[in-house]
């Protein structure tokens, strides 16, 4: 009976560990998107000195909160939140709560940014008394903390004190309540980003025919503008459907032999696709904007000039002892 006790618990300690260096891996990525998203952002303010537009602003939201859901999701992976789990449960829920909501937030900025560039392109004379778009940080913010405090009762139910002990039946339909929560963000955005890319295309589409039959048209800068988001749209969507089929592919019950480890890595595996978003947009953006492009190339031959000139003042001043010295 010990050994096989003993046997259970080396198994539950294999696993923990497995998971631990796996998302180690996972840290590391995390930490090049934080350093990645933290000089994406410097440009962008850099940038957005010289064209303050709502396009820009979304994307500077975008990169902080990449910044920010690739912070909390670096303590998870260096097992930092196992370490709260073991000790304070309650405070790692709402940890875990704050963590994903945050997380589900991408798929509304993403969103955001679609209705930005369908009102600029389709209808151009609203795009500037529109309040959703003036106000955008607010609205965001607004959605964020009213699932926060939605999401919170749920927590507190489930996990927090002895209610959920003595009512599981009632536990477990809170738990479908939280899940319905969570699934909200992603079932509302996501038919936003696909509507709204369908109607942009087809947009630009027929700007394209009145160019050709009419010669150049007016607002260049917006279409391209609006061709990066529609790339990002399209990696944002390429990057989510892996993680969507791994999900489900486990959710269906089946006889096929799994194991926890093997589970656990691919979901992870998944999850680095997924986050992996993060990364590619900033280039994607750094590719396809030419006054990004040109940002860097002056923050460069600033970075090179100071270094001449720091170089040159190393030279010069034993030259100036010297003839001092000669005086």
């Amino acid at each position: 009976m010990n050994s096989s006790t003993s046997s259970v618990q080396n198994n539950i300690s294999y696993v923990e560990g497995t998971e631990c260096t796996i998302e180690h891996v996972n840290g590391t990525l995390q930490l090049f998107i934080i350093v990645l998203n933290t000089i994406h952002t410097f440009i962008l303010k850099k940038l957005r000195k010289d064209n303050d537009s709502v396009h820009l602003h979304i994307v500077v939201i975008m990169s902080i909160h990449d910044i920010s859901i690739s912070s909390m999701t670096t303590l998870s992976s260096f097992c930092v939140y196992r370490w709260i789990e073991r000790r304070q449960r309650c405070v790692y829920a709402f940890i875990e709560s704050w963590w994903l909501i945050t997380g589900l937030m991408r798929y509304t900025i993403v969103a955001t940014a679609s209705y930005d560039r369908y009102i600029a392109i389709c209808k151009p004379f609203e795009y500037s008394a529109n309040r959703l778009l003036a106000n955008t940080t607010i609205s965001l913010l607004t959605v964020y903390l009213t699932y926060l405090t939605v999401n919170a009762p749920f927590t507190a139910l489930q996990v927090c004190g002895s209610f959920a002990l003595k009512n599981p039946l009632v536990a477990d339909r809170l738990r479908w309540g939280q899940l319905g929560i969570y699934s909200l963000l992603p079932s509302v955005s996501i038919p936003v980003i696909i509507t709204t890319l369908c109607l942009v295309v087809r947009e630009l589409r027929k700007m394209k025919r009145q160019r050709d039959a009419y010669g150049p048209i007016p607002d260049l800068l917006v279409i391209k503008t609006t061709r990066v988001v529609l790339v990002t749209v399209v990696v944002f969507i390429c990057c989510l459907i892996p993680p969507i089929c791994t999900e489900i592919y486990f959710s269906i019950p089946s006889d096929r032999p799994t194991t926890a480890i093997r589970e656990s890595k691919l979901r992870l595996s998944m999850r680095m696709i997924f986050d992996s978003y993060a990364i590619i947009n900033t280039f994607v953006f750094a590719i396809m904007h030419k006054p990004y492009q040109r940002v860097v190339i002056k923050l460069w031959k600033s970075c090179v000039c100071q270094k001449a000139m720091r170089k040159n003042l190393i030279r010069v001043e034993p030259l100036k002892a010297e003839s001092a010295s000669n005086q």
